[in-house]
């Protein structure tokens, strides 16, 4: 399947290897990259797209479907049941790593182009994404985005 523009709102398969793969052929993506989209992996590929200058980034778990109130225990600790946070209408994306800190060297600030799951199991492009740079000792990072679509630079 060829795809000439990804467009905001549109899905494009359930498989992100697959989605990759076929904008790999349709937009010059990276095709080294294509095992960062396998089962148990990250799914995201820093520098996989527009000649390494922006990520690619499905997101598989997130709160787009859920109340957006955030769970406190007991103890007046804040439970995290998602690693990335979708708000404001689709315009900001939150990523939340508990495990460890979120240092630009290990996930460079690169804008990223993203997909996210919905409730049919189907991969939807939301946009080109932006991130906001945080501080160094965060556990998260904000995104917002810059574009509704993607075609070939």
């Amino acid at each position: 399947m060829t795809i000439t523009k990804l467009i905001a709102g549109n899905s494009y398969g359930t498989k992100a290897k697959d989605i990759y793969l076929n904008c790999c052929n349709s937009f010059g993506w990276d095709k080294s990259k294509a095992n960062e989209f396998g089962m148990m992996k990250p799914l995201y590929a820093r520098g996989a797209a527009d000649r390494g200058t922006k990520a690619v980034w499905f997101i598989c778990k997130n709160n787009w479907y859920n109340d957006l109130l955030i769970p406190v225990n007991s103890n007046g600790k804040i439970i995290y049941k998602h690693r990335n946070y979708i708000y404001d209408n689709l315009q900001c994306i939150e990523e939340y790593q508990q495990d460890s800190k979120l240092y630009p060297s290990d996930y460079p600030l690169q804008d990223r182009i993203v997909f996210v799951k919905n409730k049919s199991g189907q991969y939807v492009f939301l946009g080109v994404y932006r991130a906001k740079e945080p501080n160094s000792d965060r556990h998260d990072r904000t995104f917002y985005r810059i574009g509704y679509d993607y075609t070939i630079n």
